[in-house]
């Protein structure tokens, strides 16, 4: 989250929304998180604040946290009447335990109304916030809003591209991490890069199937 808003603070004006009043306040007074990505100094305009009316006044809700806690987040959107007008973009890759869902299907299940969009990598926080050139997807399936959102949060560093396949983006969000470590596993048993490409090229074949 931290990493995202730095980056797209190039282009907007950001507001975190959070729970720990401590990481808070050093971010509104001192630019910097002190959990997470501590030797940056974020820009001015990122502050924080731990309302949801402050929703109500933006023109993109970004949801960045553990899958485990979108429900609860959807719940509070709905529940604290944020406009269904402010696009949703959902960040967080995985499926939810006990359901089996993806991001975008609990927020419907709960009846979010706001369009849904979603923003998958590869990309690495410490690399993107350092400047490092990274692409990143978006998914959604209203183009106009799409192609907006793209040229708005699109940085001369950090390219977001779109496309229409919401489910397919998050399925590729969540297995790749599963790829990755296998991969691992495999470096570390120094099977050799032979096989780790021949598991990369069959991961890729069953997750398209």
């Amino acid at each position: 989250g931290s990493a995202l808003s730095e980056v797209f603070s190039e282009n907007i004006d950001i507001i975190m929304l959070g729970l720990d009043y401590e990481t808070m306040e050093s971010i509104n007074n001192k630019h910097i998180n002190p959990k997470c990505l501590c030797d940056v100094r974020l820009r001015s305009n990122i502050k924080c604040r731990c309302d949801y009316d402050c929703c109500h006044d933006v023109d993109l809700i970004f949801v960045v946290t553990p899958v485990s806690a979108v429900r609860v987040v959807c719940k509070n959107l709905i529940e604290n009447k944020v406009p269904e007008d402010i696009p949703v973009i959902m960040c967080s890759k995985g499926i939810e335990n006990e359901t089996c869902k993806f991001t975008t299907e609990i927020a419907e299940e709960l009846g979010l109304k706001n369009k849904l969009f979603v923003l998958s990598g590869p990309s690495f926080a410490h690399e993107i916030i350092a400047g490092m050139p990274a692409s990143v997807s978006l998914a959604g399936d209203d183009k106009g809003l799409l192609d907006m959102l793209v040229s708005k949060l699109s940085t001369k560093k950090f390219k977001v591209a779109g496309n229409d396949d919401i489910i397919g983006t998050q399925i590729c969000g969540a297995m790749k991490n599963v790829l990755a470590v296998m991969c691992g596993a495999f470096l570390g048993a120094e099977l050799g890069k032979s096989a780790v490409s021949m598991l990369i090229t069959k991961a890729i074949e069953e997750i398209g199937d």
